[in-house]
């Protein structure tokens, strides 16, 4: 069951998109947001990569709720934060899949570009597309 939202783009969307606004699901969503805060959050710019915008275990840990272990040196960790037991392995391949689809979704729709590589320390960055327009606010 995928929750969808519409969402009004008050300029041109990227290609890809309906021209009269973008379909994106709750889990889209919050992945553009978090990666919006944590983009601005270290104060860089879509000029500016310097890593990833977003990584999986934040959307394991903020969509999800699976606990994450805390940074010690306040750094947003690259990986490897979100706990593995026997009793959450199979809901987190579940969820990781479906983070990957809506990554590849938001790639495909120009807003995203992935980055990384293991599903563990895999992240996105925003798009000029994602960043600039602020085309996703209601």
């Amino acid at each position: 069951m995928t929750a969808h939202m519409e969402i009004s783009a008050p300029t041109a969307p990227p290609a890809g998109c309906a021209s009269r606004g973008i379909r994106l699901s709750k889990l889209q969503k919050f992945m553009l947001d978090k990666a919006r805060e944590n983009r601005a959050n270290e104060g860089r710019t879509c000029d500016q990569h310097g890593g990833a915008d977003l990584y999986t275990w934040e959307v394991l840990a903020g969509f999800y709720g699976f606990e994450a272990r805390q940074p010690k040196d306040g750094q947003r960790p690259l990986h490897g934060n979100v706990r593995r037991t026997s009793h959450n392995a199979a809901h987190i391949r579940c969820a990781e899949a479906a983070i990957s689809r809506a990554a590849r979704r938001l790639e495909e729709r120009g807003l995203i570009v992935r980055c990384g590589g293991t599903s563990k320390s895999a992240g996105v960055r925003l798009t000029s597309a994602a960043a600039v327009k602020n085309m996703l606010t209601v």
